[in-house]
């Protein structure tokens, strides 16, 4: 019941933003914005699009060999589609049952491995929004420049807490049940921080620089279908400009608040685009067109992806016509 309550109060979010949103805005602006796309960079943009999700699960499979390449690439293209649908991350949770669908691995383990992956995804967004400073620190503003250096510092503090208190709850519990502080986190995210340490612990120091180094090529090809989308949508952008724009706004859709991150992402794009120097008041549409773009084509491949090869052979399973 929680599960749906969540899904129906997201959705009735996503609802009231779009109708903030757009009040005040034409749909035949719309329409102008999509009779005027570049359709050759549009394509560019979704077979960009397509090899993110390629080489991330050649990743998942580099990284956990037991996973076949096919299925590490279909899990990885689930996962995004039903964050998009799924509130609260539960894109992730979806992988799990996927993969264990298709390996019987243990969704404890799966989920060990997701954190590591998550870890990854981070040092790349560090070093990306290191780079936008570096590459444009002289042009940008201060306050673009002042976000950039919070969120590296975010990003870092987050990531040692977390993996401070998985290494050791056991000792930090107790001092902060005397301080009066008790933390309801459930077990089996703890579990699941427990298998993280054990898949971290079996990696070599080579695997694990080889495997930022892919992590950098994804947020290279993220970034290269952000500056192919927003082109063509006639938002005149510099790929230098775009590495600035992407790690903004991939902290935040780090939120997971609303259904296809509606609001939070377009939101988050315009003020990015404003940071760096593009301003004027046609924005709204082409950037509701690029959040388009660049959600719903993998949205609807993952969800029939998922229908297909997992929800469907439960069904038959179910009525004994089949087996999994």
């Amino acid at each position: 019941m929680k599960y749906y309550f969540k899904i129906i109060l997201s959705a009735i979010i996503v609802c009231i933003i779009l109708w903030y949103l757009t009040r005040h805005y034409s749909l035949k602006d719309l329409g102008n914005v999509i009779l005027h796309i570049n359709w050759w960079m549009l394509i560019g943009g979704l077979i960009a699009t397509g090899f993110i999700y390629i080489v991330s699960g050649l990743r998942w499979h580099y990284l956990f060999p037991q996973y076949p390449i096919t299925t590490s690439i279909n899990g990885t293209t689930v996962a995004f589609a039903a964050n998009t649908i799924i509130p609260a991350r539960g894109g992730e949770i979806v992988r799990a049952l996927y993969l264990k669908s298709r390996n019987k691995i243990p969704i404890s383990q799966t989920i060990g491995c997701i954190i590591l992956e998550r870890l990854l995804d981070g040092i790349s967004l560090i070093i990306f929004l290191a780079l936008a400073i570096i590459i444009l620190g002289d042009t940008l503003g201060r306050d673009a420049k002042m976000i950039l250096i919070i969120g590296v510092l975010l990003l870092v503090i987050i990531g040692l807490v977390l993996i401070s208190y998985i290494i050791f709850s056991k000792k930090i519990d107790p001092v902060l049940k005397q301080i009066g502080i008790r933390l309801h986190i459930p077990i089996k995210i703890i579990q699941a921080g427990k298998k993280f340490l054990e898949v971290y612990k079996k990696m070599s120091t080579l695997k694990f620089f080889l495997s930022i180094f892919i992590s950098i090529i994804i947020s290279f090809f993220f970034i290269l279908s952000l500056w192919l989308f927003l082109n063509s949508c006639d938002i005149p952008i510099t790929f230098e400009k775009a590495i600035v724009v992407y790690p903004l706004i991939t902290l935040s859709i780090s939120i997971p608040i609303t259904i296809g991150y509606v609001g939070i992402y377009d939101t988050a794009l315009i003020a990015a685009l404003i940071l760096v120097g593009i301003y004027n008041n046609q924005l709204f549409w082409p950037v509701i067109v690029v959040h388009l773009l660049t959600i719903v084509p993998v949205t609807i491949y993952g969800w029939l992806l998922l229908y297909f090869q997992y929800f469907n052979k439960s069904l038959l399973t179910r009525n004994g016509n089949g087996k999994i």
